[in-house]
């Protein structure tokens, strides 16, 4: 049987707040039309739309859709925004893949959801994405990935689910979940087969007081779904409450002696052969 912190309350809330009544999808569902990437701002991709992505209205659902083969779309309209945003979410399951490169700043009001019914890759490239509500990652039979790059953030004001098949990875971003009352105080809920891996410059950002032993964070670190540059370990990493939030990084790693030596060693060989060649 599979290990799972996530209580049943918590699948309820979720169930909850997926629940709207209109959508928006990709209009081209042609092969052709997926061989080369789209943005946003393209007026053929949207249904009503004259150009430009949604704006915040409580009935939209946008969902973001591969039918028939991988897909690519670009975030590069400034401060856009929508009501719910599902990467990689059909009705019928398949094994392509649906990518979404956000590369300015981008806010969903209520729920974002990375491969849900399909497989989902979201990538931060340096912008800030925000989510509203409930952010979650992966399903049983499709897989979600985020990877935040480039000193991008992700952020969201609810919980942060990372079910099995799911895998983020933060090199040089953070990634801040700044939800206050959901399940003991602790935002970020793992299911065994999920992976957050920090890495580089890289922080994570949890409200409350996780530092304490036996939280969840030091479980999931225990555990090995949650890394520092690929490695397990609590040794991996700094955990600081700043009186609001733990604040989680990556910690350098300090050579060895023997690499020290070995370092030496070569300077040492590279300084003989320069002579050699004078």
């Amino acid at each position: 049987m599979k290990k799972t912190f996530l209580l049943t309350s918590f699948v309820a809330l979720v169930a909850a707040q997926s629940a709207f009544a209109a959508n928006l999808t990709i209009q081209n569902n042609t092969a052709s039309f997926w061989n080369t990437e789209h943005d946003f701002n393209d007026g053929d991709i949207w249904f009503n739309q004259s150009g430009t992505f949604p704006t915040i209205t409580t009935a939209d659902q946008v969902l973001f859709t591969s039918k028939i083969a991988n897909s690519t779309v670009n975030v590069i309209n400034a401060a856009v925004s929508s009501s719910t945003l599902k990467v990689g979410s059909v009705g019928d399951t398949g094994n392509y893949t649906a990518t979404l490169n956000v590369f300015q700043n981008f806010t969903t009001a209520s729920i974002l959801q990375v491969g849900f019914s399909a497989n989902g890759i979201l990538n931060v490239d340096g912008a800030v994405v925000t989510s509203g509500g409930n952010a979650t990652f992966g399903n049983t039979a499709t897989t979600g990935v985020m990877n935040i790059t480039s000193g991008g953030t992700f952020q969201t004001t609810s919980a942060f689910v990372m079910n099995a098949n799911s895998t983020v990875t933060v090199t040089d971003g953070t990634l801040k979940m700044l939800q206050t009352d959901i399940i003991n105080n602790f935002s970020l809920v793992m299911s065994e087969g999920a992976i957050l891996d920090l890495q580089g410059d890289s922080q994570l950002w949890l409200t409350g007081d996780q530092t304490v032993v036996g939280s969840n964070l030091n479980n999931y670190i225990t555990s090995g779904w949650i890394l520092a540059d690929g490695n397990t370990g609590a040794a991996n990493f700094s955990q600081v409450f700043d009186g609001a939030n733990t604040i989680v990084s990556v910690v350098a790693l300090v050579p060895e002696p023997a690499t020290y030596a070995l370092l030496g060693g070569l300077l040492a060989l590279g300084s003989v052969m320069i002579r050699r060649r004078k």
